[in-house]
């Protein structure tokens, strides 16, 4: 199994602080609304099972997300 972490960084443009838009709501600004979208980067990295556990309970979610339990075996 490979197990993925992915950053999204976005630089965008506004004459206006943007708080609480999700990653669509982004998109939407700088396509249709009052935005300018300067940059976007994404970053890759494989994580190993326990990495991955750790992430998934950073998140709010749980190890069986990705079938794993809590010391990350595959289920």
């Amino acid at each position: 199994m490979s197990l993925y972490k992915t950053t999204f960084t976005f630089v965008v443009l506004s004459d206006k602080p943007i708080e609480h838009l999700d990653a669509g709501q982004i998109d939407y600004e700088t396509i249709d609304g009052d935005c300018v979208m300067m940059s976007r980067n994404a970053e890759q990295e494989k994580l190993n099972p326990k990495e991955m556990v750790e992430c998934l309970r950073k998140a709010g979610s749980e190890p069986g997300f990705f079938s794993l339990d809590d010391e990350g075996n595959p289920l």
